[in-house]
């Protein structure tokens, strides 16, 4: 598989008691990892064991993009990389734990001047025409400045037939207008506004509305903790027969309440196994102890308390030995278009595929530290308690 991630990130994480607009903060625990969408998909891709089908097109610069590279050789990720001579981006998390608050700080990206666009393109080209086993292709996000949509497009009318192209982005229109795009994974706000519908309709009507403006098979609509939706175009009888739309709903139990229902809890990772990962400074970060997470507004927040062996796990600082500690949903969308990916190519079985995509998601938000890990126990049993209904309906209106 090839995947496109053209604006990559150094990802630093800054973990504050209170965390104070405007005044001098000073963070108890530190840790850097890899960011960007694309690179999210393949660190997700190892975590399921596949980092050998994984090959990631970059832009990388600098001491930051030298971290890019050497963390994907460490991890087995092969990637294909063209120099600039800026330093990549660094993007910022800053978790609040006193209020369970996420604030993401992201760096603008280099430009990349038109030699760089020129060598793109003609790597792009290379890379299709002489890759035979190329199953599927990712176009994973934002495009740095300097380059354009019509990248995007030339990848979907470069695709080879039998190739699935999956789109995890919204405002390439041009690029859906191909025809070539199978998958179109975006969250619910995306949605909304690519359909160009207010920010609260209904997302069945958005789903429909979109269908009716792009001939693409399949559109998963993720939408944080609550329900998520895949929306299928099929042709009944023959080629020429009716278009109907098949609507799946997944309605995504509370991770915390998954993980109370687990018996083995205690033996569950508390951050990644990865050599290719450097030591987090601070106080450590467990995840069995007192956890709060918020919803996809950041207003609120449910607590779940799992106390035992509280003081073997390391915590300090809280009642009873525990600590509170915040849930990052940082990367989730990316590791559901990951594994929804992996599981379609094995299977062909959008429904249940994008059903194993959206549980990774959640499982990943329990690794605060980095984005795209989860625990493939925690996964199961989340998958095993989303509750899903499929109906159907007619399209209306089909854009040919």
């Amino acid at each position: 598989m090839a995947y496109q991630s053209l604006n990559p990130a150094f990802q630093a994480t800054l973990h504050f008691e209170n965390y104070q607009f405007g005044k001098v903060n000073r963070a108890f625990r530190k840790c850097n990892s890899v960011g960007g969408k694309g690179q999210n998909f393949a660190i997700a891709c190892a975590q399921y064991g596949e980092s050998d089908k994984v090959s990631v097109i970059q832009f990388v610069g600098g001491m930051t993009g030298r971290y890019i590279q050497a963390f994907q050789e460490e991890n087995n990720i092969s990637h294909i990389s063209i120099n600039t001579q800026k330093a990549t981006r660094t993007c910022t998390t800053i978790l609040d734990e006193r209020t369970g608050e996420m604030t993401q700080l992201i760096e603008p990206a280099a430009r990349v001047e038109a030699a760089q666009s020129v060598q793109l393109e003609k790597l792009v080209r290379d890379v299709i025409s002489n890759s035979p086993k190329i199953e599927a292709i990712a176009l994973c996000g934002t495009l740095p400045p300097g380059l354009t949509g019509s990248t995007y497009t030339l990848i979907a009318q470069l695709k080879p037939p039998g190739v699935v192209l999956l789109l995890d982005a919204y405002q390439f229109p041009d690029c859906l207008l191909t025809g070539n795009v199978d998958i179109l994974k975006i969250n619910a706000e995306e949605s909304r506004l690519l359909a160009s519908m207010g920010e609260d309709a209904d997302l069945i009507e958005v789903g429909k509305k979109l269908h009716s403006m792009y001939r693409v098979r399949f559109i998963a609509v993720t939408n944080g903790p609550d329900q998520a939706c895949l929306f299928e175009s099929v042709t009944l009888a023959h080629q020429d027969g009716p278009r109907m739309l098949n609507i799946t709903t997944y309605v995504i139990p509370p991770v915390l309440t998954v993980l109370s229902e687990m018996e083995d809890i205690e033996s569950l990772p508390s951050s990644p196994r990865s050599y290719a990962l450097p030591e987090a400074t601070g106080e450590p970060s467990v995840m069995h102890t007192v956890l709060k997470t918020q919803n996809h507004s950041g207003s609120s927040f449910t607590s779940f308390s799992c106390n035992r062996q509280a003081n073997i796990n390391g915590c300090n600082g809280g009642i009873n030995g525990t600590r509170e500690i915040v849930i990052n949903p940082l990367g989730a969308g990316d590791t559901c278009s990951s594994i929804f990916t992996l599981e379609y190519l094995d299977t062909l079985d959008a429904v249940s595929s994008f059903q194993h995509g959206l549980a990774a998601a959640s499982a990943s938000c329990l690794m605060v530290d980095y984005t795209s890990y989860f625990d493939v126990k925690i996964q199961n049993a989340i998958y095993e308690r989303i509750v899903r209904n499929t109906t159907n309906t007619p399209l209306v209106t089909v854009v040919e």
